[in-house]
């Protein structure tokens, strides 16, 4: 089965990942954080058990809000943004965050969110919640008098048009990300092989796009796949330009 080395930016630290048939699928380190230093299996430090409640309160309400089928779209980002600064507006939360010195927080979403991308139970969906999140957090903290409306204004232009579509999101992670983990995800999104839902469906060839059974693999990338040797060849004046950025 091949594998890749994957670097964790935040670290230096080099981790082998093992690559599956599906694209994407499972090809995050199982062991990098993914920019968050919250371990439960480590125990929590005080201000981390006074935050993590609160984080995975927001993550079950907001399920209200979001469509476990499909929240992709302009309308659904904008809901879950209006929804999610509003959240976080509670004064007692907008404390934790104005005493959130080293963005504890925002970076536990964004660990969440890309932690999430290969899952089955995960995905696009999941991870837009939590990119989401990141970003209300994180803008929060840095302007700590700004009203939820005021941060919705700032917020919707930079996120309607770079996470509304599934490869658009990963893209956006893996180009906003601390560690390399969405490198893979994210070159399979721009060569249009990442196919999602199921999350471990037949991936696509690169040259026709059709689901196929058995496939031959880009012996460079390892990632984008093809039915056939033609199809490999027609498609690879396209595909030159993502696999040279690997």
């Amino acid at each position: 089965m091949p594998t890749h080395t994957v670097t964790n930016n935040a670290t230096g630290e080099q981790h082998h990942v093992v690559c599956t048939d599906a694209p994407g699928s499972h090809l995050l380190d199982k062991d990098c954080m993914h920019g968050s230093a919250l371990d439960a299996r480590k125990g929590f430090s005080t201000f981390e058990a006074e935050f993590h409640p609160h984080v995975g309160q927001y993550m079950r309400s907001i399920h209200r809000f979001s469509s476990v089928e499909d929240n992709s779209g302009s309308e659904s980002v904008l809901s879950i943004l209006n929804y999610t600064l509003r959240f976080w507006s509670n004064e007692s939360r907008r404390d934790l965050l104005r005493r959130d010195n080293n963005g504890e927080i925002s970076a536990l979403y964004w660990g969440m969110a890309i932690g999430s991308s290969c899952s089955e139970q995960g995905g696009s969906w999941y991870s837009r919640l939590a990119v989401i999140a990141s970003k209300g957090t994180s803008y929060f903290r840095d302007h700590p008098e700004a009203s939820a409306g005021e941060s919705f204004q700032v917020l919707k232009d930079e996120l309607v048009p770079s996470i509304s579509t599934n490869d658009g999101l990963y893209i956006y992670m893996h180009e906003k990300g601390v560690c390399s983990c969405m490198q893979y995800v994210a070159a399979a999104a721009r060569d249009g092989t990442y196919e999602e839902t199921p999350m471990h469906a037949k991936p696509l060839c690169g040259g026709c796009k059709k689901s196929v059974d058995v496939t031959k693999r880009c012996s460079r990338c390892k990632i984008a796949s093809y039915c056939s040797r033609d199809c490999q060849a027609k498609d690879w004046k396209r595909h030159r330009k993502v696999c040279q950025a690997l």
